[in-house]
């Protein structure tokens, strides 16, 4: 408030986005919700457009680049998808044009991502599906994407090493 940000009053801010946390949402639900970002704001059950189109495209890069909290960068890096995670242990990721994913596992790592879609649904599901995302990344179409090797340089632990012990 100090800072100008907040014209309304904060109790009331605060019970609203404890109100937007609340919404209860399953993984299908949040799929949908996925794809229809990836299919520019229509609802591809429904065929109506339910999100203008400029209004996806800020969506989607508010997602890409804070969606997965102080993971965001390696997210991206790594899997090459927009993605949000959230405190219930949801996590969705949109292709723009292909297809929208979402998995959920209450169990939180310490960027507050859930770990089991991370690891799993995440970095392994998707790198399956062959080159698919947003960051066209020469060494994933010569099939050597899992060299550990950070956006900034350095060697980081493969994310899906300790797949085992994170999928308990």
């Amino acid at each position: 408030r100090s800072a100008g940000l907040l014209d309304e009053d904060v109790e009331q801010q605060i019970a609203n986005y404890f109100r937007q946390c609340s919404i209860v949402v399953t993984a299908q639900d949040l799929a949908v919700m996925t794809a229809t970002l990836a299919n520019a704001g229509v609802n591809p059950l429904t065929g109506v457009e339910v999100i203008p189109r400029h209004v996806v495209a800020s969506v989607l890069t508010v997602m890409a680049t804070c969606g997965m909290y102080d993971s965001s960068g390696e997210w991206l890096y790594r899997v090459g998808l927009p993605a949000k995670s959230g405190v219930s242990g949801a996590v969705a990721a949109v292709l723009p044009g292909q297809l929208g994913l979402a998995a959920h596992s209450p169990r939180l790592d310490p960027q507050g991502n859930s770990v089991r879609p991370v690891v799993a649904g995440g970095v392994r599901q998707v790198q399956r599906l062959g080159g698919v995302d947003l960051v066209d990344r020469a060494d994933r179409r010569a099939g050597r994407g899992g060299d550990g090797e950070g956006p900034l340089g350095g060697h980081h632990p493969d994310p899906g090493a300790h797949r085992d012990r994170d999928l308990r």
